[in-house]
């Protein structure tokens, strides 16, 4: 039976004496109904619309650091009569580091320690790293040639008088320095207090800890767009970001993110466009797929709708976005309903 059709029911009561009678009249209708007429769908045309969108997503971090430096006696031996460092402080080269029997130990930065004494007819290396030394202190060891020569000599003894270290006046002793590296050292905690006695082999303070890199856990779904500036946010700091690369080798920038993330348990942070981007939404509707897999929509012309071949750059179920190259400033959003098959093409 066609759906159009409508039964409907009549039903006639009869009295007779001494029994009711009841007749059943079945009348059909072939009228349609409201619901489901025949009516063609017409051509829903919007309008395109321009915006901004800053992507971002949610990552781990793991801080990658080092162990902190240690700063050692090297050869200095006797009881620690005062100590000139502090935590958080820095050691330059030509400060006093500590005193050992009232006498002052040098800090003195150098690509690499003085391993013997120094005195008349010594060369090598360690004469030259003297010689650099003795120089920024303010003593003049003439030419700096690897070589103890007059002039290294002169200076060796002014240096002597001046610390106090007596005789023989002609040799530098390597103990009168503490070779703290080839950079001036951070204090991070200090290992030695006056009365203590060292042996030649005791740690005297340890640097902070030193940030190396910063690994970043993106999720599986985040970002590949490389030809974007992005950032990685913690807190109220921000360093420059590659996505898809998941580290931040920077040493300068992880040690931002470092103190961002502070003793959090779980360390995390936002990768975000630097600049929003900008967009162009149609509906989800207006984008049909063709057998090979290629996009477009329809647009309106003087003829009627003309595909458009498109490439999405994100959207989700009721719109999908469009680079701003599409110029187009309207679409037909149901194009499965009123063109044929719709071909993509």
């Amino acid at each position: 039976m066609d759906i159009r059709v409508v039964l409907w029911f009549l039903a006639l009561v009869f009295v007779v004496p001494g029994m009711l009678l009841v007749a059943v009249v079945v009348a059909r209708s072939d009228d349609p109904s409201p619901l489901t007429g025949d009516v063609d769908p017409q051509p829903l045309v919007v309008e395109v619309t321009d915006s901004t969108r800053l992507d971002q997503y949610r990552v781990a971090l793991t801080v990658n650091s080092t162990p902190p430096p240690v700063l050692r006696a090297g050869d200095v031996t006797g009881r620690v009569t005062d100590v000139f460092m502090a935590p958080g402080g820095m050691l330059v080269s030509g400060r006093s580091v500590i005193e050992v029997e009232d006498v002052a130990r040098l800090a003195m930065v150098a690509d690499g320690p003085l391993w013997r004494d120094l005195g008349s007819g010594d060369d090598g290396p360690d004469v030259e790293r003297l010689q650099r030394f003795l120089t920024e202190l303010g003593y003049d060891p003439g030419d700096i040639d690897g070589a103890v020569g007059g002039g290294t000599l002169v200076a060796i003894r002014a240096f002597n008088k001046d610390y106090g270290w007596g005789q023989p006046l002609n040799v530098f002793r390597s103990s009168a320095v503490i070779w703290i590296g080839e950079t001036d050292f951070s204090v991070g905690e200090v290992l030695v207090a006056s009365g203590d006695l060292l042996d030649g082999a005791g740690e005297l303070a340890s640097g902070p800890e030193r940030v190396e890199s910063v690994t970043v856990r993106e999720p599986p779904d985040a970002a590949t767009t490389v030809d974007a500036e992005w950032v990685l946010i913690v807190g109220d700091k921000s360093v420059p970001y590659i996505v898809g690369s998941r580290i931040i080798d920077d040493p300068e920038h992880a040690q931002v993110v470092a103190d961002a993330v502070g003793d959090s348990e779980e360390p995390g942070g936002t990768v975000q466009l630097r600049e929003p981007r900008q967009i162009t939404v149609v509906p989800a509707t207006a984008v049909v797929t063709g057998e090979a897999g290629g996009r477009c929509v329809y647009v309106p012309d003087l003829s009627g709708f003309v595909p458009v071949a498109v490439e999405l750059v994100g959207g989700g179920v009721a719109t999908v976005e469009l680079p701003v190259s599409f110029t187009h400033k309207a679409v037909l959003a149901n194009p499965r309903e009123v063109i044929e098959a719709a071909p993509c093409g």
